[in-house]
C-alpha cells in the first residue's frame, strides 16, 4: 500500500460573460502532511527501541545551518508539527507521531493507513548547525517529512 502524500487537488470551473468556453482552474488545498499527524505518546525507552528497529531505507536525513536554536526544537515539534516530544535535551530532541493517510489498494477503494514516524533533531549551538533524522514505517513518508522539517528548521543557502 502507498499512502497519499500529496495535497488534495480539485477543479474549479466557471463561466465568464462574453466567453463561450468555461474557465477551468486546477487547484490544490493548502495543506501539508503534518496537519494529518497525531502525537504518539512514547516513553524514551520505547522510542529508542522503535528507533533502533526502524532504519535503512526507512530513514531520511538532512543537515545545514540552523534557522532556530536547539532550545526551540520541542516547541517546533509539538506546536508546529503536531508530534509528541519524547525527550528534549540541550543537544537533541526526539519526537514521535502517527501520520494518518489514505492508501490506494490495487483494484479496491482507498483504505485508512497509519504510519508511525520518529524524529531526532540535533543542534550544535557553536556552529549553528542542525541535523534532522526521520525514521518512519514507509520510506516516502520519511523523505517527505524530512523535507518539510528542513524547510522550517534549516536555512536555505
Amino acid at each position: 500500500r502507498e499512502p497519499f502524500l500529496q495535497p488534495p487537488r480539485y477543479m474549479v470551473q466557471f463561466s465568464v460573460p462574453g466567453k463561450s468556453e468555461p474557465v477551468t482552474l486546477p487547484l490544490m488545498l493548502p495543506t501539508i502532511m503534518t496537519k494529518f499527524m497525531a502525537p504518539a505518546q512514547l516513553a524514551p525507552a520505547e522510542f529508542l527501541q522503535h528507533w533502533e528497529a526502524t532504519g535503512g531505507p526507512r530513514e531520511a536525513q538532512n543537515a545545514g545551518p540552523a534557522s532556530c536554536e536547539a532550545r526551540e526544537f520541542a516547541g517546533q515539534l509539538s506546536q508546529g508539527f503536531n508530534m509528541h516530544v519524547v525527550e528534549h535535551l540541550p543537544t537533541h530532541t526526539h519526537g514521535a507521531g502517527v501520520f494518518n493517510a489514505m492508501a490506494q489498494v490495487q483494484g479496491g477503494a482507498p483504505q485508512r493507513m497509519s504510519v508511525a514516524c520518529m524524529v531526532r533533531l540535533e543542534g550544535n549551538e557553536a556552529s549553528r548547525a542542525t541535523r534532522i533524522v526521520v525514521r518512519a514505517q514507509h520510506p516516502q513518508v520519511s523523505q517527505l517529512l524530512t523535507q518539510i522539517l528542513s524547510s522550517y528548521l534549516i536555512q536555505v543557502q
